[in-house]
């Protein structure tokens, strides 16, 4: 009997100890603030509170050369084999800068811009994926929330806001330019969605028109716009002009061309489809960058 007790107890060590090894630990909560149709969080960088915009699409974050100037921040240069162009100016050095985001704090590197990338006095610059790929991000923009959490938890349990609810699961795949894509289907359909935090989503104006049937119209309603099964019904959707380089393979011609010699290349010009703020707040997402994994249940999952 002794023996049953103490193995017992043993087993319950052993399992509370794996409980908090897979527990998540959050590192912070930032609030949302929209500005102008564009999405800020607050921050603390090299001990100066503001804001930073918020881009799940560029890699690379920025701050311009004022701040730099006004903090006596060291700097040095980027390899000159990398080039970086955000919103129009080329990034030619980085600064490495400290930076709190709620409870967590950390040295980061962002890339230098000459001229602010907005008007906003409060913004730094831009917070880009170099800096949120460090955490596990939850997006809750239904409620105006991001929270941060520690990469380091056990696969799969991540989804801490309902034991009930639907969670659909899809892989994180990496586009050419290496920010990710979200394999999606829309009424049905297979397609790559972008998240970005633009305040809504477009599509590519050739697929709307080839494989929706949608005309000139400059917004669609689609009927259902899921991930894994779950989704959005009646997402009215912007449709932007054709791009000519919507992701799909294209065929490239070259000289003596034949059918048995056909040559494709990869076009990263546009996605396919983008999804915004109006989008994504009708969802809860975790992003796992550790599992390359998404986990998506509705906004008001409980």
């Amino acid at each position: 009997m002794t023996t049953r007790l103490l193995l017992a107890a043993a087993f319950a060590l052993a399992a509370t100890q794996a409980s908090a090894e897979c527990s998540l630990k959050q590192l912070a909560t930032l609030d949302v603030t929209t500005i102008g149709g564009r999405t800020y969080v607050p921050v603390t960088l090299a001990g100066e509170s503001g804001l930073m915009r918020l881009t799940l699409t560029g890699i690379t974050s920025i701050v311009s050369e004022d701040f730099v100037k006004r903090h006596d921040l060291r700097r040095d240069s980027i390899n000159q084999n990398v080039f970086i162009n955000v919103g129009g100016q080329d990034v030619h050095q980085r600064v490495s800068v400290p930076l709190e985001m709620g409870g967590s704090k950390g040295e980061v590197h962002m890339g230098i811009v000459p001229k602010p990338l907005d008007d906003e006095p409060r913004s730094f610059g831009l917070l880009g994926l170099d800096v949120l790929n460090l955490f596990d991000v939850e997006l809750d923009l239904g409620h105006g929330k991001i929270r941060l959490f520690s990469r380091d938890h056990c696969k799969g349990q991540v989804v801490y806001w309902t034991r009930s609810a639907p969670v659909a699961v899809a892989p994180l795949e990496t586009n050419g330019q290496m920010s990710f894509v979200v394999p999606m289907q829309l009424e049905g359909k297979d397609i790559d969605a972008v998240f970005t935090t633009d305040a809504e989503g477009a599509l590519d104006g050739d697929i709307a028109r080839q494989d929706y049937a949608t005309g000139d119209e400059t917004s669609h309603v689609f009927k259902t716009l899921t991930v894994d099964g779950l989704g959005i019904a009646n997402a009215r959707i912007q449709i932007r002009p054709a791009s000519g380089c919507n992701g799909r393979s294209r065929l490239r011609g070259k000289p003596l061309l034949t059918e048995r010699n056909p040559e494709f290349e990869r076009c990263y010009g546009e996605p396919e489809l983008t999804l915004g703020v109006a989008e994504l707040k009708h969802l809860r997402i975790f992003i796992s960058f550790e599992e390359r994994s998404l986990y998506v249940t509705g906004a008001d999952a409980g």
